[in-house]
């Protein structure tokens, strides 16, 4: 009965095996990845729109301060425009500072329609002046600006007329920028048209830039369900955190998709930049977690499991944290610094554990952990200083790569380990039987037959070789069990006796 017990498991394992071999995995990425591809694809489909096109970029300068106090009023005399300069290259916002923009229309050629929208770039907070009735006049636009005015489209497309032009030429901007770095970038113009037809299709080149995003997506998600498999075989809660960590990596990146940036800065900007932000140190907690029982910390790095320990504590704390700030002001800046320590903390944590795990480490199994986390640090590193989420994307590909080998390994090892110890207990249940089969004891009945025979006592014969026969039958049926009822024993006794 457990040999065919033991068949089914074997059947089952060998037919999971099978689902993971790399024809299944080779059928797997095709599944997970078409319907990406697909979707993307669908996205670049763009028709000719023809004449109805008309945008370009602005003539605009910038005034940059740190100083809160400064109103339209004194932004608007013609005696402070000097202090207008050029937008820099590559300049990236500080969550300090206060952007004023003046955008001159004065060589533009805006008679092609009667409604035109400016467009800067994903702020936080916009505001645009202009004239009405001889007044100043505002609208107010931006990611995390609930109070967006009416006209305003796809968040950051602030609607103006020719007729609302101060001295018939100019607007003015004020941005802020709270939540997280962005590029200054120069304003741009279209018409209505222009923002009617781009906000139903998707040009060719955003397409191609996504592309790396859809692919990033469905390798994660192929990986994740791939350690599902992995826990059902092997009951192992390792694979369980792995799959979380690989979960919330996809999670993180799929905020930077389209669809999804639209969805969630459009409908639910707050929560929107809570999930962004929150998501990034979840990533942390389920990668410590998985860390600290692929290395069994516990026993064999017991001082870093105790750092992990601590570690976790206060991620679960900057996540309260941020939960509550974010919650209640959103445009709060402590939240960046908030962010900033987190990321620093990380990065010192991690060489630190790379150091104490190189210097103590016993098997090279946890040489897979530490390579393969390095090449993450190190696009997370690289994504900081050049500001592009592709280094981390490149650096987390690798890692899971090397992970993936590393929990292959291991789960070689355990397969070996367990099939020398199931060897061994059929060792002990061999010699437990020779033990409980005495040779001495068989030779000397076998012999009392064999007298009984050659002296013609046949009945006793017959009797002796039935009681034998009986004992090696008995002896045979128990000796498989772990424990006998005293009933069965009091039955062998008389036999042996």
């Amino acid at each position: 009965m457990k040999q065919n017990i033991h068949c089914i498991k074997c059947k089952v394992r060998c037919s999971f095996s099978n689902i993971y071999s790399l024809k299944g995995l080779l059928l797997l990425s095709i599944s997970v990845w078409l319907p990406f591809t697909v979707f993307a694809f669908s996205l670049g489909q763009k028709p000719d729109s023809g004449y109805l096109i008309h945008e370009g970029v602005t003539h605009a300068k910038v005034f940059i301060t740190k100083d809160n106090t400064f109103d339209i009023e004194q932004v608007y005399a013609p005696e402070f425009r000097s202090s207008f300069t050029e937008i820099p290259r590559r300049y990236l916002t500080s969550g300090n500072e206060i952007y004023w923009f003046l955008i001159d229309f004065g060589e533009t050629d805006l008679t092609a329609s009667e409604l035109w929208y400016v467009r800067l770039g994903y702020y936080d907070d916009i505001t645009l002046y202009f004239l009405q009735n001889d007044t100043l006049a505002f609208r107010k636009a931006g990611v995390m600006n609930k109070s967006r005015s009416a006209g305003v489209r796809d968040i950051t497309y602030i609607p103006f007329r020719p007729g609302e032009l101060i001295e018939n030429r100019f607007i003015f901007v004020k941005v802020r920028q709270i939540t997280r770095k962005n590029s200054l970038v120069v304003p741009t113009y279209r018409n209505s048209a222009t923002v009617d037809y781009i906000s139903d299709y998707v040009s060719r080149y955003y397409f191609f830039n996504q592309m790396p995003y859809f692919f990033f997506i469905g390798g994660m998600l192929l990986m994740f369900f791939y350690f599902i498999g992995f826990y059902f075989m092997y009951n192992e809660r390792l694979f369980i955190w792995y799959s979380l960590y690989l979960l919330s990596l996809l999670l993180f990146i799929s905020t930077r998709t389209y669809f999804m940036w639209q969805l969630l800065q459009s409908s639910f900007p707050v929560f929107g930049y809570l999930f962004y932000e929150t998501i990034q140190v979840g990533i942390n907690i389920f990668y410590l977690i998985f860390a600290r029982i692929f290395l069994n910390a516990k026993t064999d790095f017991p001082k870093l499991n105790k750092a992990i320990h601590y570690a976790l504590i206060l991620l679960v704390s900057v996540i309260l944290v941020q939960i509550s700030v974010i919650t209640v002001n959103p445009l709060n800046n402590f939240e960046r610094h908030i962010m900033n320590f987190q990321r620093y903390f990380m990065i010192v944590f991690s060489l630190a554990a790379y150091v104490y795990i190189l210097k103590n480490y016993r098997n090279k199994l946890v040489l897979f952990l530490v390579g393969g986390s390095f090449f993450y640090l190190t696009g997370a590193v690289l994504s900081m200083v050049f500001w592009h989420i592709r280094y981390m994307m490149i650096g987390t590909a690798i890692e899971v790569f090397i992970f993936s080998i590393g929990m292959g390994y291991r789960i070689k090892v355990v397969e070996i380990a367990r099939q020398t110890i199931e060897n061994e207990m059929n060792k002990l249940k061999l010699t437990a039987l020779r033990a409980q089969m005495n040779p001495h004891f068989i030779f000397n009945s076998l012999n009392s037959i064999r007298a009984y025979v050659i002296s013609s006592e046949t009945k006793k014969a017959s009797d002796y070789l039935n009681k034998f026969a009986r004992l090696i039958r008995l002896i045979l049926h128990y000796s498989s069990k772990d424990f006998i009822s005293l009933n069965p024993h009091c039955r062998i006794n008389p036999v042996r006796i």
